[in-house]
């Protein structure tokens, strides 16, 4: 157990027998190769005969990859959200409700909405339709297309004026 991970393990099994006789924790093992190896450990107390404590018994899983993933997509998602408030491009998102959840800088400067303005508001119908107000066509078409974006299909990408 590398030493900056000693701790955490005391800790845990510190309270098992206190608070439960079972605990997960996360661990960090340094492989043989140096690289570091992530383990969630499953404790579980031992008790004899007579129900006192007389071992513990553990069972690791490897969750290396799936943590390396997981950062990985953080940090995608992090870039995202720098490319995306930092934008000039006008960029916006909304949540499975339709409510607009991301409003960049660029939007801001197109649309003279503030992001505080828009946030939390159903993007059709309140932020686009009575404080912009596109054309009908318009209107029908980007609702289409967040509805697709929506349900997870596939995109594409166009044009829209408004008054």
């Amino acid at each position: 157990v590398e030493e900056d991970m000693r701790s955490v393990v005391k800790d845990t099994l510190d309270t098992v027998g206190q608070v439960s006789d079972t605990a997960t924790m996360e661990i960090t093992l340094a492989g043989k190769d140096g690289q570091s190896v992530y383990v969630v450990l499953n404790c579980t107390l031992r008790r004899d005969a007579l129900q006192k404590p007389c071992g513990a018994f553990f069972v690791g899983q490897d969750v290396t990859e799936a943590r390396e993933a997981l950062q990985r997509c953080e940090r995608i998602e992090q870039g995202y959200e720098r490319l995306l408030e930092s934008g000039v491009v006008p960029a916006f998102g909304v949540d499975l409700d339709g409510n607009v959840n991301e409003w960049n800088e660029g939007m801001t400067s197109m649309s003279r909405l503030s992001k505080a303005e828009v946030l939390g508001k159903p993007l059709l119908g309140e932020v686009i339709g009575k404080m912009l107000s596109p054309t009908d066509e318009d209107a029908l078409r980007l609702e289409t297309v967040i509805n697709s974006a929506l349900l997870g299909r596939e995109t594409p990408f166009f044009e829209f004026s408004y008054a």
